[in-house]
């Protein structure tokens, strides 16, 4: 009897001091946040038509939270900025963890000095060699998966010019505590693409792909 009993207290000992698996898998996705690029004061990136990157980034924002909202009932969707006004990167990083989010996706467009530079490309964080911890490189290898993902589903629905997947230090993604990513929807500069960022068909298919994309992704 004593020898079933001990058998029993070590089976709980080893229950309860198990590892604290916090992969997406176990976890699941509970919080996504979404970060408008800009605001306020900071327009970002201007078209030759006047169209500000911060109401084109708000906007899409918007749209993807009410999709994302819509299709995935259980999961929280949350703005760092919901109107038009400056935050700093602080800001937008403490927001995001704070609120425990699961994935940060940061919304922008793309600028250049060429009129005819054209594409969509998705930021994910590539670290220095001194920033990178075991639970970051969790992070940064979920983040690779989703900028993938959301490359493949928004250039296959839009046929925009591919420009690929890239890691960058970008100081958005570097503190967050979460998967994440830059989206770079489209070159405000090209007076072609700063149309479809007008255009209500081109905003509605690019945050369904983006959803599409979301979903697979926590499949």
């Amino acid at each position: 009897m004593i020898k079933w009993i001990w058998i029993f207290v070590l089976l709980n000992t080893l229950f309860l001091f198990q590892p604290d698996v916090t992969s997406l898998e176990k976890s699941g996705i509970k919080t996504i946040i979404i970060d408008p690029g800009h605001g306020g004061n900071d327009t970002g990136g201007v078209g030759k038509q006047g169209l500000l990157e911060k109401d084109v980034t708000l906007d899409i924002a918007k749209r993807l939270q009410k999709v994302i909202e819509g299709r995935l009932s259980d999961v929280r969707v949350l703005l760092t900025r919901d109107g038009d006004y400056f935050l700093s990167i602080d800001e937008r990083v403490g927001f995001a963890n704070h609120r425990k989010g699961d994935l940060f996706i940061s919304i922008h467009t793309n600028a250049s000095f060429s009129q005819d530079a054209s594409g969509f490309e998705v930021y994910y964080f590539s670290p220095l060699e001194s920033d990178l911890d075991s639970i970051q490189q969790e992070f940064i290898d979920e983040g690779i998966k989703l900028a993938g993902l959301i490359q493949k589903k928004v250039v296959n629905r839009l046929k925009i010019r591919d420009m690929g997947i890239k890691g960058c230090y970008f100081l958005v993604l570097k503190d967050v505590m979460m998967p994440a990513v830059v989206i770079e929807t489209a070159f405000i500069t090209n007076p072609s693409e700063e149309d479809n960022l007008k255009s209500e068909g081109f905003k509605t298919d690019l945050v369904s792909a983006i959803c599409d994309a979301i979903q697979e992704d926590i499949r």
